[in-house]
């Protein structure tokens, strides 16, 4: 993606975060405030609950195969599409598929940069981070982006250089990022693991007051006790020994009178809600007795109104542009046949239904190619 010449600017959209708010240009009344520990869409990996709810649908997405297709007269044809099966060169489509996903989880949009030949025909495409890229509108109303790369240089980039797939957009062109939106909910998440990364790190000991008895050298002995203490007890679970007489008097709520456990159980389910993923596809307690009708039936939830946003937003992104794809009308679509697929019995009595020389709409070579069996010879 060489650089080009940059049109005049109408209009600039930066990303939210490049947006320096400080007490010196905004009032405080104003201020932006966040609970809890600070999260940013740069470290919000390191939250377990949102590892775990980006990890489950970036992989899960990556099982789906993207097959392109035709419409015609007849309805559609499987037709092949280079770019697709092989995004970059030792690239394979799920792993394409896992990072663009991952993008739309954690900024809201996936921007896919086109890398063109001599011929000026697409060679090999791949993910741009879009805290890198900024926004613009040019005066033809054709959106404008300018990328830093590696080196720290812009690069000027227009419509035909990127694909640019967006989930929620409040300005029709940025995606809006849930890291972003929900930094209240996340930093409350983030303090709660770092309070008992230190509790357990401390022992789980409660913070406390300690009194040395009033009397000649009582300073002496506080100062020492002070300065003695964490060097000689600061392993977890040793028993202290202190001289003097001593009283100690502790300040804090223990972790099971606060609710501790059932905050950070409150608070995964919310991390959970933020990205469309159901509890117990985390491994969260639902409070539902899970059993095989209704574990198919949330399975199917989850596609439908977790998954599914995440993966149509890509295909419309890649069949709107067109150029990774053959030419004439054509189009990208995911199938979720497999995460889908009934047991042995159910799908035996579709098929005997599909079957029926009166009323079936199938072959049973049709019906061979969905149980991933070669189709009959013929005589």
């Amino acid at each position: 993606m060489p650089a080009v010449e940059q049109p005049p600017r109408r209009r600039w959209f930066r990303r939210p975060e490049d947006r320096a708010l400080t007490s010196a240009t905004v009032p405080s009344i104003f201020m932006p405030r966040a609970v809890g520990e600070p999260v940013t869409t740069r470290n919000a990996l390191s939250l377990v609950d949102v590892w775990a709810c980006v990890r489950v649908l970036s992989w899960t997405a990556a099982t789906l195969p993207l097959h392109a297709y035709r419409r015609t007269a007849q309805g559609r044809q499987r037709v092949e599409a280079e770019r697709l099966d092989e995004p970059s060169p030792g690239m394979p489509q799920g792993t394409f598929v896992a990072q663009a996903v991952a993008s739309l989880a954690l900024h809201g949009e996936a921007l896919i940069g086109k890398y063109r030949g001599p011929d000026d025909d697409v060679q090999m495409v791949g993910l741009l981070d879009p805290s890198l890229v900024g926004m613009e509108v040019g005066p033809d109303g054709e959106p404008v982006y300018t990328y830093v790369n590696a080196l720290g240089e812009p690069v000027v980039l227009f419509r035909r250089d990127v694909i640019h797939a967006r989930l929620m957009t409040l300005d029709g062109l940025r995606g809006v990022s849930p890291i972003r939106q929900c930094r209240d909910a996340l930093g409350l998440a983030s303090a709660l693991t770092k309070h008992a990364s230190e509790s357990a790190t401390g022992g789980y000991r409660p913070d406390g007051v300690v009194t040395v008895r009033e009397g000649p050298g009582a300073e002496d002995v506080a100062e020492n006790l002070r300065a003695r203490w964490t060097e000689r007890h600061s392993v977890a679970g040793r028993t202290a020994f202190v001289t003097s007489e001593l009283s100690y008097v502790p300040i804090s709520i223990p972790a099971k009178d606060a609710e501790f456990v059932a905050q950070r159980s409150m608070s995964s389910g919310e991390v959970a809600r933020i990205f469309g993923v159901p509890p117990w596809v985390i491994g969260l307690p639902s409070g539902d007795s899970m059993t095989y009708s209704n574990t198919e039936s949330q399975a199917s939830a989850f596609v439908k109104f977790g998954l599914a946003p995440y993966t149509r937003a890509l295909e419309q992104a890649i069949s709107l542009d067109g150029e990774l794809l053959p030419p004439g009308d054509t189009y990208c679509e995911m199938k979720f046949d497999a995460l889908l697929r009934p047991d042995s019995a159910t799908r035996a009595q579709v098929y005997a239904a599909a079957l029926d020389p009166e009323k079936g709409w199938m072959t049973r070579d049709e019906v061979r190619v969905l149980e991933n069996l070669d189709k009959e010879s013929t005589p």
